[in-house]
């Protein structure tokens, strides 16, 4: 059995709602009424193995994580906020769960026993607004101006390991311009070898992999 602490505002997580996680859940479970630790980290000694905070409490979020991160006690949030923005922010905390409000007794559950073996909880109204800022981290955004077009044609043969030979096979052109070709991006990239020149590519995101 581990020990969950949860940290409440006046609205969510009320008595009864307290009550029947408790009945359905295996786990012992402490409450913290935001309204008793004014906005200070908890000083008593909880002794918590996990501790989810309500976000409508506008706790000081980033003290309370330095505080029990340094103790050891995975952390999670309840959020009601899923605007994009808010959502992001929350995900730079880069802590162990992220809740929704509106979620099932059995689901809140489910949660406390993901994070507590060790792994990160993301309910499916948050995880699909991080997907889409994930695809949009992943499109190439590539600078126009430092290759030309068959360079960036090239770099991307590179990036999958074709040979000179190959990439003039596929592309219709000689060996000795694939080769001027890739001393210009190597030139352009301010780079030693090909190896490099992929990596600073990645890095940056101007190819696919």
């Amino acid at each position: 059995m581990s020990n969950i602490l949860i940290i409440k505002g006046p609205e969510l997580y009320k008595n009864k709602y307290i009550s029947s996680l408790r009945e359905k859940t295996e786990h012992s479970i402490k409450t913290l009424n935001f309204t008793t630790i004014n906005n200070q980290v908890p000083t008593e000694d909880n002794n918590p193995d996990l501790v989810l905070v309500d976000l409508e409490t506008n706790i000081n979020l980033p003290q309370l994580i330095h505080y029990f991160k340094g103790k050891k006690v995975k952390i999670a949030v309840s959020a009601s906020d899923t605007s994009e923005a808010s959502i992001k922010d929350l995900f730079m905390l880069n802590i162990q769960g992220y809740l929704f409000h509106k979620m099932e007794i059995s689901e809140v559950n489910d949660a406390f026993d993901y994070i507590l073996k060790g792994l990160t909880y993301v309910h499916p109204n948050l995880s699909t607004i991080l997907l889409k800022d994930y695809r949009k981290m992943m499109e190439i955004n590539r600078p126009d101006d430092l290759l030309s077009q068959r360079e960036w044609e090239i770099l991307e043969l590179i990036t999958k390991a074709h040979t000179n030979k190959q990439m003039a096979d596929e592309l219709h052109i000689s060996d000795s311009t694939v080769k001027n070709h890739v001393n210009s991006i190597l030139k352009k990239f301010n780079v030693s070898d090909r190896t490099n020149a992929v990596l600073k590519a990645i890095k940056n995101n101007w190819v696919s992999l």
